[in-house]
């Protein structure tokens, strides 16, 4: 059996796809052999920005750090929607990104709204009732993961509610573009080989991760909720200052420690026996 994979650091990242400025983006690291995680400051101002993760992260594994990063959106669409996005039936995950990028590269900050506005009408339900004929396509593993992880992940293709991800799911893929397009054969994507040495990008879900720590599916909002979900991981939480504790920063802590216990395992990164996989991505956790 092949041993683990090698990092120097995780670092689970909590996503959003909002326009203009926004909060919602929180950034946590752990590190092999140790229990510590902590919340990562951004460089400059008060939040980050996608712009600024892609480009932490860029540095860091081109200064020749070993990252395992964990990503909180989906990495492509469902395969049965391609089609009408303009992809053709053996289209793959970056394939996915470059169309995206293609329509959305006057966009700032990886926002990939010009996607939404560009796609056939119908096919996003973005405001208003549901439209007719709306199709909630969901990928192999969003309808594989209920039945084995006990979670719920929603479609990309819903963008109205509070629990929509399908807004960062596209500002996500950009983002993902940017950064191998940086990086080359530093970085891997999962599900796809990954080579001692590289630095790993992987689709999470935090929710996978709170409902495995405390058995249930509720945001953590304080922090003695949190220590315990930390623990169930062997992990602890640095300091956390005075500051209310939001649901994306307890997302991105709780996610560093579930990666960091997961990747200690011979196959964390076993291939998803599922073609889909390879055009629709996959959350790391779920039975490949």
């Amino acid at each position: 059996m092949a041993p683990p994979v090698q990092f120097d650091e995780i670092w689970a990242v909590d996503w959003s796809g909002a326009r203009g400025a926004y909060d919602g983006v929180a950034v946590a690291r752990a590190w092999p052999g140790r229990d510590r995680v902590e919340i990562v400051a951004p460089g400059r101002g008060r939040r980050w920005t996608r712009t600024a993760v892609v480009e932490r992260l860029a540095l860091e594994i081109g200064a020749g750090n070993r990252l395992l990063a964990g990503f909180d959106f989906a990495f492509s669409l469902p395969a049965e929607v391609m089609p009408a996005c303009g992809l053709g039936p053996d289209a793959t995950i970056r394939d996915v990104w470059d169309r995206v990028e293609a329509v959305c590269e006057d966009d700032t900050d990886f926002y990939a709204g010009r996607f939404v506005e560009a796609a056939p009408e119908g096919l996003f339900w973005r405001l208003g009732a549901c439209p007719p004929g709306w199709s909630a396509a969901l990928r192999a593993v969003d309808r594989r993961a209920p039945g084995t992880v006990g979670v719920r992940p929603e479609t990309v293709l819903k963008l109205i509610g509070a629990k929509q991800v399908g807004r960062a799911a596209l500002a996500g893929m950009r983002a993902l573009a940017a950064l191998t397009r940086s990086l080359g054969p530093k970085l891997a994507l999962w599900p796809g080989p990954v080579r001692g040495g590289q630095s790993v990008v992987v689709e999470i879900f935090p929710t996978l991760f709170r409902r495995q720590a405390l058995g249930g599916l509720a945001k953590i909002r304080d922090a003695e909720t949190l220590g315990r979900a930390l623990a169930a991981f062997g992990a602890r939480a640095g300091a956390l200052g005075s500051a209310p504790l939001s649901d994306d920063a307890t997302d991105a802590l709780v996610s560093a420690a579930g990666l960091r216990q997961y990747c200690d395992r011979s196959d964390a990164f076993a291939m998803p026996r599922d073609p889909l996989a390879f055009q629709e991505g996959w959350i790391l956790g779920v039975p490949p």
